[in-house]
């Protein structure tokens, strides 16, 4: 697996009820990354790691929503789930200029 990281260049807060619901989250790379439509990647932010080991990153799968075509963002959408895990973690903590 290829490792690599990027900046967060935006991120968009969808709410319902007055709660957040969802997050589209745009992350600037520089790697020359590219994917076909449909294809995901394993995302980690150095702030959540694995409860049994707190010396290695907790890998979370997210299909990316960007187009193939617009090289050097990738864009995730996700439900924030309260429950103390990875999305919840995103939700609180990341700001743009961040890095996953």
């Amino acid at each position: 697996m290829e490792e690599f990281s990027g900046k967060v260049l935006g991120i968009r807060n969808h709410f319902v009820e007055g709660r957040l619901d969802a997050q589209v989250i745009r992350v600037g790379i520089s790697n020359g990354f590219s994917f076909q439509p449909g294809q995901y990647v394993m995302v980690a932010e150095d702030g959540f790691r694995l409860r049994a080991d707190s010396s290695q990153l907790k890998w979370t799968p997210y299909s990316l929503a960007s187009s193939p075509l617009e090289k050097g963002v990738l864009e995730f959408v996700y439900t924030v789930k309260y429950t103390g895990g990875f999305t919840q973690h995103l939700a609180e903590s990341l700001r743009v200029g961040g890095s996953l």
